[in-house]
């Protein structure tokens, strides 16, 4: 799991992220972009040490070559419950990330 930086946790600051990134034909990370986030690039380190090590299944159907997948990541917080959370975090997963 992505660590969310400490700065913007303290501050009570959700964010989120939209990432591209580019799978070689074994499954395994080959680059990662951001495209764009909120805050504006703070979470970009702490996400990309945590993609870059995860492995891909790459499209049903495709022979085995690169593919760019994009990928939203959303940090969300709060919440006194674990419901409260849920409906939370849906609702961050809503705005838009740009």
């Amino acid at each position: 799991m992505p660590r969310y930086p400490v700065e913007l946790a303290m501050k009570g600051i959700a964010g989120c992220g939209i990432f591209k990134v580019i799978v070689d034909e074994s499954g395994s990370t080959e680059s990662i972009d951001l495209i764009s986030s909120v805050p504006k690039k703070v979470i970009s380190k702490p996400v990309t040490k945590v993609i870059k090590d995860w492995s891909w299944t790459l499209a049903d159907g495709k022979s085995p070559i690169r593919e760019e997948k994009l990928l939203r990541l959303d940090f969300c917080m709060g919440g006194s419950t674990e419901e409260e959370s849920i409906l939370k975090c849906k609702q961050q997963a809503a705005m838009a990330c740009e």
